[in-house]
């Protein structure tokens, strides 16, 4: 049986250059959002205009993931 899923209670801005993220699991993390644009690894994102892909939207797995990576 695998874990559950850390998924996001509450998604806020908070002032005018940062993103924070209150998850399932207790934790809230907060991401300059110059950070997220400069990580986004979508084709459109990293000039290569090959995917299709223009929405800059992550998922919460990979949001996590940067948390996790910037406290290591």
């Amino acid at each position: 049986m695998s874990a559950p899923a850390i998924t996001p209670v509450q998604i806020r801005q908070s002032g005018e250059r940062e993103l924070t993220i209150r998850w399932s699991d207790g934790r809230e993390s907060i991401y300059p959002v110059r950070d997220l644009r400069l990580a986004c690894g979508c084709a459109h994102c990293i000039d290569e205009w090959s995917d299709g892909h223009a929405s800059g939207i992550y998922p919460f797995e990979r949001l996590r993931q940067l948390a996790d990576a910037s406290d290591a």
